[in-house]
């Protein structure tokens, strides 16, 4: 059975530092991308996002059970390019908070901007909070190593 093997001396960050991350309202149309809201600027080092921290709506969100999507991209406005979408089933439980694996590593060149942008199938408006986790590579991306 092959395995892989994952492994760096960095620690975990995490961005925007504020408490409240940043603030996206939804598009009132289904299926409809909202804009986009930059996470960070850019970081000195090329990175690696882990995860998305999503806050759902106090008030304001999806009546029933919804499928939402979340899409990170990169560039600066108005020319984000996307890099990657989470996709999930979103419950009627107003303001809690989900964590979204990207299960590979999204790699982002030093000094970047990274961006989030949602859509989803009902036409709700209530504003989500997003945090992104990653990892800096200060000596730049090296493959996986892979063994079978």
């Amino acid at each position: 059975m092959a395995t892989i093997t994952h492994w760096t001396a960095q620690p975990q960050a995490i961005v925007p530092t504020a408490a409240s991350g940043v603030s996206v309202t939804p598009n009132a149309s289904a299926w409809v991308n909202s804009a986009w809201t930059q996470i960070t600027a850019g970081i000195s080092n090329p990175i690696s996002i882990a995860d998305l921290v999503a806050t759902g709506p106090a008030s304001g969100g999806p009546a029933a059970a919804a499928w939402i999507e979340f899409e990170l991209g990169t560039g600066t406005a108005p020319s984000e390019v996307a890099i990657g979408v989470f996709k999930l089933a979103f419950e009627t439980r107003a303001g809690e908070d989900g964590v979204y694996w990207s299960h590979i590593p999204l790699e982002v060149a030093a000094n970047v901007a990274v961006s989030v942008r949602m859509r989803k199938e009902d036409t709700s408006t209530g504003a989500w909070t997003f945090k992104m986790l990653y990892y800096e590579r200060p000596g730049g991306f090296v493959a996986q190593r892979h063994r079978s």
